[in-house]
């Protein structure tokens, strides 16, 4: 459609061309075919002037047979018996003009044609008419015959030849510069500004016809120039730029529309791609609290909202908690029947009297979107986004997908390479990556736990209290160290755990570690007739540079409790410091 636009656009434009050149012929033998006329009516006014019938009565049917005439055409203004010896100017209409006008006449013969005819430059007439004349010289007696043609009337003649449907025509006095015909009436006799704009220069340059452009009260005109006359006239013919233009708006129009069509198609799909790779990254993160972190920004990039939040459901236990900045969990509700009402791959749009349960504890009191994640038909997470507008549900179905794939592997993932399954703290693989990756790290502990007399638990009381002894100490752990202060929690073995954490100094550490074992000695564990208290052996050390050597002498200080009477804390001693 561009490519018709402008093949469209060319032939207009050469369509102008044509027509103003075609314009100019036109005109140039209108114009010439007026002034031929007035030869023979030339040849009679001067035989009236002969002097062998000079009479009064022969000056008498001068008169009458000028006046005839001038009834007889309106392009006429007057017929002039002019004597330049003596410069007496007689009008037929009484119209006299002064010396000096007369004196500013320039005449120019017609060399195209035989005799000895003239046209003369424009001048003005005392009722404001703008003429020029034809005589011819060759009179016997000192006399001339001049015939003016009134400009106004014989502009009427070109008024219907247009460039295109609002072109124009008009022509111009090269020796005086003004306008000799114009479609409007009232330049006429004024100065044409398109000449004195460049046409004049291209003149004086040696160029006698062409094309250029200018600009008019605020067009864009296009114009093409004659002067290879013998009248000393240029002929100007054209139109607006605009107007050539609209010729090719028709498909102009369509090539934009298609142009936006595509650049639409365009936009949408750079804004997919951007978001799936968004989405993408979902997958390469390694913790949920960068999962959460990227969620947020997706929904920051692509959507409109007043805010997100991000709620992980535990199918076990009925809980929903949330996620701090750190990725610490906290539970905020726990409703079971909630989780049953949620279906998969729906997203609900709802106002503030249909807030379910953990919005209200989330404090969402707008309208917003409720977004459930699924994994394997069951629950794993909600999502909230408060907005008071509705967003793209293509949007939010794609942010679904990609999350409740991305979300299940992070979690199994995470799960299998890093979370004992029982106690749901890190395992001991993980531990000892995340000990390697802070040694030497200012202001960070080792901590190793064991509960106190657990093969004694678990071969008198059954494996299964064992277990609950078990997930209680991690229970304890976790509510003592969370993050940031708590880098890694592990579970190392059967009735063991690490612990990797920061604090100011050896008597900071040593006081975390004693808060954590009285809050462990706390706790009791049902049995069927009493209840067994707990209480675990902890030793700690600052790490060093060898995690290896980190764990052995956390493992030393571990031994050292148990050998000073179980349920307490002991920090390592190397050999130097007893021995100063």
């Amino acid at each position: 459609m561009l490519y018709l636009a402008a093949s469209q656009l060319k032939e207009a434009e050469n369509s102008a061309h044509t027509q103003s050149s075609s314009n100019i012929r036109i005109a140039a033998d209108l114009v010439r075919s007026n002034i031929e006329a007035t030869f023979a009516k030339l040849y009679l006014l001067e035989k009236s002037l002969l002097p062998s019938l000079h009479t009064e009565n022969e000056q008498h049917d001068f008169d009458i047979l000028a006046k005839n005439i001038l009834k007889r055409s309106s392009y006429f203004s007057d017929i002039i018996h002019f004597k330049p010896r003596t410069q007496v100017y007689s009008s037929s209409k009484n119209q006299p003009l002064t010396n000096n006008v007369i004196e500013s006449i320039q005449w120019r013969p017609i060399q195209s044609l035989t005799g000895d005819f003239f046209v003369s430059s424009v001048y003005q007439k005392p009722n404001q008419r703008w003429v020029f004349s034809v005589k011819r010289s060759n009179l016997p007696l000192d006399e001339e015959v001049w015939i003016e043609f009134d400009l106004l009337h014989t502009t009427q003649g070109l008024r219907d030849l247009k460039t295109l449907n609002k072109g124009y025509v008009f022509v111009v006095d090269k020796s005086t510069e003004k306008l000799l015909f114009h479609p409007d009436p009232a330049r006429i006799g004024s100065q044409s500004i398109s000449y004195n704009a460049g046409i004049k220069s291209l003149l004086d340059s040696g160029l006698t016809s062409g094309k250029y452009e200018y600009y008019y009260q605020g067009n864009f005109k296009v114009s093409v120039f004659d002067a290879e006359n013998d009248l000393n006239w240029v002929f100007i013919a054209g139109t607006d730029r605009r107007e050539i233009l609209s010729s090719s708006y028709q498909f102009t129009i369509a090539g934009i529309l298609i142009a936006s069509m595509l650049l639409l198609w365009l936009v949408f799909n750079y804004l997919t791609h951007q978001l799936n790779s968004s989405l993408m990254v979902l997958n390469q993160v390694n913790d949920l609290a960068s999962f959460k972190h990227q969620l947020k920004s997706i929904f920051d990039k692509f959507t409109h909202h007043c805010g997100v939040q991000f709620c992980l459901y535990d199918q076990k236990s009925q809980n929903f908690s949330t996620l701090d900045y750190h990725g610490n969990k906290t539970i905020i509700h726990s409703d079971g029947s909630l989780a049953a009402s949620f279906q998969p791959n729906t997203l609900t749009y709802q106002g503030r009297q249909y807030t379910d349960s953990l919005a209200k504890k989330l404090r969402i009191h707008q309208r917003h979107y409720c977004i459930p994640l699924y994994s394997k038909e069951q629950l794993i997470a909600v999502i909230y986004v408060s907005s008071y507008f509705p967003i793209s549900s293509s949007i939010l179905r794609l942010v679904r997908s990609y999350t409740e794939v991305s979300l299940a592997n992070l979690l199994l993932n995470h799960q299998l390479k890093s979370i004992d399954v029982m106690t749901q703290l890190e395992n001991k693989a993980f531990f000892h990556n995340t000990l390697e990756h802070y040694k030497n790290t200012p202001d960070t502990f080792l901590a190793r736990l064991s509960i106190d007399n657990f093969e004694y638990i678990n071969r008198h009381y059954g494996e299964q209290v064992g277990d609950t002894a078990i997930i209680s100490t991690a229970d304890t752990i976790r509510d003592h160290f969370p993050k940031p202060k708590g880098i890694s929690l592990a579970r190392l073995s059967g009735n063991e755990f690490g612990i990797l954490f920061h604090a100011n100094n050896h008597e900071d550490a040593k006081y975390q570690l004693d808060q954590c074992r009285v809050a462990l000695s706390d706790k009791t564990i049902g049995k069927p007739l009493d209840s067994l208290p707990l209480g675990a052996s902890i030793g700690y050390t600052k790490i060093v540079e060898s995690h290896a050597c980190s764990l052995d002498h956390a493992e030393h200080a571990k031994k050292q409790a148990r050998l000073l009477g179980r349920n307490r804390v002991e920090v390592y001693v190397s050999t130097q410091e007893i021995a100063s």
